[in-house]
C-alpha cells in the first residue's frame, strides 16, 4: 500500500495555522495607554513583531504620537493637536485614564518610539496628515539611522501616502481601507479597484479592515497583483486563525501577546460556530467582581478563559464597574479588548462609588438593550434582567436573537427568587418574541421550587442532571444555568470543564479565574 498519498490529502484537507506577524496596534493598548512609551515597551515585552502608531506634525514642526484630531478625549477641550507645538501637547497627560499606575504619561515623539525598536522588529507610521508630514518624517527618518526594513508607513490618505512613497521609495508603504457602503452608491469597495490605485502609486501592500470578507482566494489575488495584505484591528482569537489561515501577512490587535498564545499551535481553542447556519454557542459566567479566588483583580484569567470557549454570547454576573473594590475599573469594557466581543452594562444598583450588576458580551451585532426590573420583597437586594436584541450574523436579514442576562437572589429561602422568576416568566408571555436565550447565576438547582416555576414557560438546556458550577474548586452546587425559549435545538449543553476533559492545566485556569465554573451551550436555530 502507498501510504504517500494520504498523507498528501491530510495536508491539503486540513488548514492550518501559518506564521504570521503580530502588530501592536498603539503599542500594548489593551494593558496600557495607546500610543505612549509605556504601550510601546509592553508590546515588545509581549513578544509584539511590530507597533502601530499615529503620527502628526506639531504646529512647531515635530512628529508627536497621538491618535485623535482633537484633545477632547484627554482634556475636555476641542483643541485640534496640529494646531498645538510639542510642548503644549506634552503638557496632557495621556496616562491617567487607563489607570493611575500610568498617570503622567506624555506624547513621546517619533525618534523616541524609534529607539525602542529592537533588532528584528519594525515600526508600522500611520501618517494622520496630509503629504505636508512628509518632509519632516523624511529628515527624522534619515537623521534616526535606522535600516529601511525597521519602517514602513500606512495611511487612509492617498495624497500623502503617495507623497511618501515618493520620497521615501525604500520603505514599503500599504494603504488603509475600512469596509463601509459608498455614500453615493450604498456599494462596499471593490478589491479590483483598491488593487489598481495602489499598484499605481507603487505602495507595496493593503491594510484592511477586518470586516472585508477575506479568504484564502481573496488573499491569493491580493498576491497575484504582487502586494501584501495586512488586517487591523483583530483582537480575538477565532478571526484571527481564520485570517492566519487565509494567509494574510500581518495582524493588527490591541493584545499582542495573548494573540501569540491563540495563535500557538496546540493552544486552546473550540472551533467557532456557523452562525450563518443558525448554530450560536452562550457561555454563563459568575466573575466575582473582577476579583480572583486568590484575591488578585486579574482580568486576563477570566479572559483567557473566555478566549478558548470562543463564545458568540457571554452573560456576566457580578459585574463591577468603577467601584472601589475593583480600583474604578470597567470590568466590562476591559473584557470587551481582552477578547475581542461588544460589550454592555445594565446597573443593579450603586455601589462602593460605581455600579453593580449585569454585563453581556457579544460577537453578534446588538441592535438594542434594555434593563428590567426584577420583583422582590422589600430589604432585599435589587436584582434584574438584562436583555439584548441581536442579530445572528452580519447581514442584515438575519435572524434576530433576544439574548437574556440575569441573576438571582442568593439567600436560602426561596421567596425573592419565586418572585423573580415569575417576572422572567412574563418575559418570555409574547409568542411574537424572537427565539430567545436566558442565561445566567439562578443560586438555585433544576429542583427548587423557583426554577420548576421558571419551566412553565423556559426550557432548560440540560440533558440530563445539571453539573456543579460552585465553588470552581472541587464544585458541589449546581446554580449556572441557560434556558430557551423559541425553536431551538440544543446539540451540547456542558461545563467548562468539560470542554477540555483531559487537560489538567486547563482545571487549574479555571479555578484561578473565579469561583464559578462557566458553563456551556450550544444551540442550533432550525
Amino acid at each position: 500500500m502507498n501510504w504517500k498519498t494520504p498523507l498528501l490529502l491530510a495536508a491539503v484537507l486540513i488548514p492550518t495555522v501559518r506564521a504570521v506577524e503580530i502588530i501592536a496596534h498603539r503599542g500594548a493598548s489593551a494593558d496600557a495607554p495607546e500610543n505612549t512609551l509605556a504601550a510601546m515597551k509592553l508590546a515588545w515585552e509581549q513578544q509584539a513583531d511590530a507597533i502601530e502608531l499615529d503620527l502628526w506634525l506639531s504646529r512647531d514642526g515635530r512628529l508627536i504620537i497621538f491618535h485623535d484630531a482633537t484633545t477632547k478625549r484627554f482634556d475636555g477641550s476641542s483643541r485640534k493637536v496640529s494646531d498645538l507645538t510639542f510642548e503644549e501637547a506634552r503638557q496632557l497627560d495621556v496616562g491617567a485614564w487607563k489607570s493611575e499606575r500610568y498617570r503622567g504619561e506624555r506624547i513621546p515623539l517619533l525618534e523616541d518610539v524609534l529607539a525602542t525598536i529592537p533588532p528584528g522588529k519594525r515600526a508600522v507610521v500611520e501618517l494622520k496628515c496630509g503629504p505636508e508630514i512628509v518632509p519632516e518624517l523624511a529628515r527624522v527618518l534619515r537623521q534616526v539611522g535606522r535600516p529601511p526594513q525597521d519602517t514602513c508607513i500606512i495611511s487612509f490618505d492617498y495624497a500623502a501616502l503617495a507623497a511618501s512613497k515618493n520620497v521615501l521609495p525604500s520603505l514599503k508603504h500599504y494603504f488603509l481601507c475600512g469596509w463601509k457602503l459608498d455614500e453615493k452608491t450604498g456599494k462596499p469597495p471593490e478589491l479590483a479597484a483598491l488593487i489598481s490605485r495602489a499598484k499605481g502609486a507603487g505602495f507595496d501592500g493593503l491594510n484592511l479592515h477586518y470586516d472585508w470578507p477575506i479568504d484564502r482566494a481573496f488573499v491569493e489575488k491580493v498576491r497575484s497583483a504582487g502586494l501584501e495584505l495586512l488586517v487591523w484591528t483583530v483582537n480575538d482569537a477565532s478571526t484571527a486563525r481564520r485570517f492566519a489561515t487565509a494567509g494574510v501577512q500581518a495582524i493588527t490587535t490591541d493584545r499582542p501577546g495573548t494573540l501569540r498564545e491563540d495563535l500557538r499551535p496546540g493552544a486552546r481553542l473550540l472551533p467557532a460556530s456557523h452562525r450563518q447556519r443558525g448554530e450560536l454557542r452562550v457561555v454563563s459566567y459568575n466573575v466575582l467582581g473582577g476579583r480572583n479566588p486568590d484575591g488578585a483583580r486579574d482580568l486576563n484569567r477570566v479572559a483567557a478563559v473566555l478566549r478558548a470557549l470562543n463564545p458568540d454570547l457571554v452573560a456576566l454576573q457580578e459585574v463591577d464597574v468603577r467601584t472601589r473594590r475593583f480600583q474604578g475599573r470597567d470590568l466590562t469594557a476591559e473584557l470587551a479588548m481582552l477578547t475581542g466581543l461588544r460589550a454592555a452594562f445594565a446597573e443593579a444598583m450603586p455601589f462602593q462609588g460605581g455600579s453593580y450588576g449585569l454585563g453581556a458580551l457579544s460577537r453578534l451585532p446588538v441592535l438594542s438593550h434594555q434593563k428590567h426590573a426584577l420583583p422582590g420583597r422589600d430589604g432585599s437586594e435589587p436584582r434584574i434582567a438584562f436583555q439584548l436584541l441581536c442579530r445572528l450574523h452580519e447581514a442584515t436579514n438575519a435572524p434576530q436573537v433576544r439574548f437574556i442576562v440575569t441573576h438571582l437572589d442568593h439567600q436560602a429561602s426561596e421567596d425573592d427568587r419565586l418572585l423573580q422568576t415569575a417576572g422572567l416568566i412574563e418575559l418570555a408571555a409574547n409568542p411574537a418574541q424572537p427565539p430567545s436565550v436566558l442565561a445566567g447565576d439562578f443560586n438555585a438547582a433544576p429542583s427548587a421550587a423557583s426554577l420548576r416555576q421558571l419551566a412553565q414557560r423556559w426550557t432548560l438546556t440540560w440533558p440530563h442532571q445539571a453539573p456543579a458550577t460552585w465553588p470552581s474548586r472541587q464544585p458541589r452546587e449546581a446554580m449556572d444555568h441557560v434556558f430557551v425559549a423559541g425553536p431551538w435545538k440544543v446539540r451540547r449543553a456542558i461545563s467548562a470543564i468539560e470542554a477540555f476533559p483531559d487537560d489538567a492545566a486547563w482545571r487549574t485556569m479555571l479555578e484561578a479565574a473565579s469561583d464559578h465554573l462557566p458553563i456551556v451551550v450550544e444551540l442550533e436555530l432550525p
